[in-house]
């Protein structure tokens, strides 16, 4: 329901000397409230895959990129009450994940990853897919292994303001590692601020 706005914003910056360039995807958190709140959620599942595909056919010279999309195991945790429900909805987060993957590859666009709890699941299915224009793993928190794993298939990640925190040992280990070429700095604002 936000695409337009987004497109629209878009637009209007292309008059003023900020530049602001979009994306269209179907976010994991999505598909997770959609999964519970809602009876029909297979056939809804299907009218936004075939909305977003219109759309990004439609407005493929105004987007970057397709997401921000990917798999979100921690919130899907958050929002089920057993195993067989988590399960349920990991695939069809799956499901959304792989059809847009599906249409970066269609179109030749790069993908922006959101990630939680969930290296395993993306990372396999971004090696069916390697995309000739990679993208960018966003708000990468992983060890050094699944950072390479990343860069190996042509994807950047991203570094905010969670590498400022304590607890991100393990991640500002790997990023320590790394080559600065294979990093992009997000804010990710207001979401995850650095700690002052």
């Amino acid at each position: 329901e936000h695409w337009q706005r987004v497109l629209s914003l878009a637009q209007s910056a292309n008059q003023s000397p900020v530049q602001i360039a979009c994306c269209l995807g179907i976010h994991p958190w999505f598909v997770i409230l959609q999964e519970k709140q809602i009876e029909n959620h297979q056939d809804l599942s299907l009218q936004q895959q075939q909305q977003l595909s219109q759309a990004v056919s439609e407005n493929i010279d105004q987007i970057v990129a397709i997401g921000e999309c990917g798999i979100d195991v921690f919130k899907a945790k958050k929002n089920t009450i057993d195993d067989n429900e988590l399960a349920s909805n990991i695939t069809l987060q799956q499901d959304f994940f792989d059809m847009q993957l599906a249409l970066a590859s269609q179109h030749n666009l790069p993908i922006i990853v959101h990630h939680c709890q969930s290296h395993h699941y993306i990372l396999a299915q971004l090696k069916q897919y390697k995309l000739a224009k990679a993208g960018v793993i966003h708000a990468f928190s992983g060890s050094y292994q699944q950072a390479k794993d990343y860069i190996d298939l042509g994807f950047k990640l991203g570094v905010g303001g969670t590498i400022t925190y304590p607890r991100a040992r393990k991640t500002i280990n790997a990023i320590q590692r790394l080559p600065l070429s294979s990093l992009v700095l997000e804010t990710d604002a207001p979401a995850m601020p650095p700690i002052d």
